[in-house]
């Protein structure tokens, strides 16, 4: 596939070698490769995709999907705007049931700013085993969809530890 891809314009990404960009009548098309799968994404130009679909297909039997909704256990949507937007809402209701919590209230930022003065039911949990495996879970999601929780997530984990 590397070798067709590179036959056909593209270039290979340093950071991500699953990673494809092509730069053609002033736009961006990229290819991601993961095993058997490709997602291609370019600025609305459905010849584009035709094209290019048609050049893969000469060296591979390849099925169209259409949009891509759901890809490696991420959601995807695409924006009035042609933006993809990620998101892990069925993995955090799995997290949720997972580990009892369905129930937790949410919240409008990550951390409470008052976190670090706070004391008594916020103390080490009994159960540290299962905390590490919530905060593992959550951690993946951090590294996914979700930045803005990595802190918050980190700053509990030292705090159960300790």
């Amino acid at each position: 596939m590397n070798d067709v891809m590179l036959a056909n314009g593209f270039t290979r990404s340093k950071a991500d070698q699953c990673l494809y960009s092509k730069f053609e009548n002033n736009k961006w098309m990229y290819v991601l490769l993961y095993v058997d799968d490709l997602i291609v994404a370019h600025a609305w130009q459905d010849e584009a995709i035709s094209l290019f679909s048609n050049n893969v297909s000469q060296h591979f039997v390849i099925k169209d999907l259409g949009d891509i909704s759901y890809y490696l256990r991420i959601q995807n949507e695409r924006d009035a705007n042609g933006e993809f937007l990620l998101n892990h809402s069925a993995k955090i209701t799995a997290i949720l049931h997972q580990f009892n919590t369905k129930e937790a209230k949410g919240v409008s930022t990550p951390m409470d700013a008052s976190y670090m003065t706070l004391e008594g039911e916020y103390d080490l949990l009994p159960d540290n085993e299962l905390y590490r495996q919530a905060a593992g879970a959550m951690l993946y999601i951090a590294a996914t969809t979700r930045p803005d929780i990595a802190v918050a997530i980190g700053v509990r984990s030292l705090q159960t530890c300790q």
